[in-house]
């Protein structure tokens, strides 16, 4: 019975550092996500973590740039340029829940955990279940982690959605993304 005692202990342990590493690397992206408000693109940021240490970062731009540019792809390319042969122990971390694209992205460099903090009901993909997918996908499926720091991503969102002047995101009040941000909750 100690060592049972002791065992969940530590686990407990475990989650609580966990989760002070969560929120550590979510404001991180975070701040990500406050530069590209700044530069009224959508409040997405994202970083990328392995062994404790950031080797990737992006945020959402499409300004002269392709519309691949999602910060996800960004952060992803710039950390496996650095390893990519250790991406099944990397986190992804990301302001808005990842779209298919991103998720696509995420399943085929077999990154090993998503952190999010906003789910996106408009075009998020990070709720797939392995079973929806190509088979060669089933074993090597993220863990992942909602809601870290929601409130956080959410208010930069209801800025953005207040302020934008991009008319894709003004004439959308009946985006589900739109209405999860502005709606009081």
């Amino acid at each position: 019975m100690f060592w049972l005692n002791h065992i969940m202990r530590i686990v407990s342990m475990r989650r609580k550092h966990m989760h002070f590493q969560d929120i550590t690397y979510m404001q991180h992206a975070l701040q990500e996500a406050r530069r590209a408000l700044q530069e009224d693109e959508l409040p997405v940021g994202a970083i990328v973590v392995l062994n404790g240490a950031v080797c990737g970062v992006g945020r959402r731009s499409h300004t002269g740039h392709s519309r691949f540019d999602h910060a996800e792809m960004i952060a992803l390319r710039i950390a496996l340029e650095t390893d990519y042969k250790n991406a099944h122990d990397m986190t992804l971390y990301t302001t808005l829940e990842p779209c298919i694209m991103c998720f696509g992205a995420i399943l085929n460099s077999r990154i090993g955990r998503i952190v999010y903090a906003l789910e996106d009901p408009y075009g998020g993909a990070a709720s797939l279940k392995p079973h929806h997918l190509p088979v060669r996908h089933h074993a090597q499926f993220p863990v992942i982690e909602r809601g870290v720091l929601r409130e956080n991503a959410r208010a930069l969102f209801q800025i953005f959605f207040q302020t934008t002047k991009h008319k894709f995101w003004n004439n959308h009040s009946e985006n589900p993304l739109v209405r999860t941000c502005l709606t009081d909750r």
